[in-house]
């Protein structure tokens, strides 16, 4: 099911970042990390992830920043869908994210590791 699915985690919080790639690689996925928003780029523009679960507020370009450029280089010719992880409940992010192509927007003080898979079974599966 999860076989060959391959995610980027974008997360500057170490123990999160190790969680959700724990739990994320236990269920079978290729799990790739960034811990900041410049090598977040880099890796999406070289690499082809079904999935990139970001966080908003990473060094050196912002999640936002980071969906901005991806979209002016990729032209909506590669696939990868984009899940936003951030504390940021402002509408602002919200829409924001949503507007430049995000599929979720998860509020990470309330969503456990476990809730952050079960939603991205459901979008890869």
């Amino acid at each position: 099911m999860a076989d060959n699915k391959k995610i980027l985690i974008v997360e500057d919080d170490i123990f999160l970042r190790e969680i959700c790639s724990y739990k994320l690689i236990q269920s079978k996925y290729k799990v790739d990390i960034a811990s900041d928003g410049e090598e977040a780029l880099d890796m999406i523009t070289k690499n082809k992830y079904d999935l990139v679960l970001m966080d908003i507020m990473i060094p050196k370009k912002t999640g936002l920043e980071v969906l901005e450029k991806y979209n002016k280089l990729n032209k909506n010719n590669n696939k990868t869908q984009f899940i936003m992880l951030s504390n940021l409940s402002e509408d602002d992010n919200v829409k924001k994210s949503y507007d430049l192509g995000v599929i979720d927007y998860i509020i990470k003080v309330n969503t456990s590791p476990s809730d952050i898979l079960h939603k991205v079974n459901s979008i890869l599966n």
